[in-house]
């Protein structure tokens, strides 16, 4: 089963702690270059011999591909979020101009012309 786990960190520190969390995935990925090395020097040396522990290999690098994805998934929606809201944040929200309308009909004058009766 997996949880997932969250903290919080100050908007100037994210940048480094990204940092770290990809780093993280180094010492899988120097474990993943040398399980290929050997499915395939087993394969190389011992032929059908070796099939099956080559196999039993290939699926252990499957999954540790998996624990890496999922991790750089989570950063990228990290890095996302940090360049849509913190580098390109969105220009802030316009309040609608107050307008106000003389109203014939009613002789008043309307806050706004969206509050006016169809004609």
């Amino acid at each position: 089963m997996k949880v997932r786990v969250s903290y919080a960190t100050e908007v100037s520190n994210l940048p480094d702690k990204l940092s770290e969390l990809i780093q993280k995935n180094t010492s899988t990925s120097k474990e993943i270059t040398s399980l290929i090395d050997l499915a395939s020097t087993a394969l190389s040396l011992d032929g059908d011999g070796s099939v099956e522990y080559s196999y039993q290999i290939v699926d252990k690098i499957r999954k540790k591909l998996t624990k890496i994805d999922e991790s750089l998934a989570d950063i990228s929606g990290l890095m996302g979020g940090y360049i849509s809201n913190i580098l390109n944040p969105p220009p802030p929200k316009e309040e609608p101009q107050m307008v106000k309308v003389w109203d014939s009909k009613t002789k008043t004058y309307k806050a706004n012309p969206a509050d006016q009766e169809e004609e």
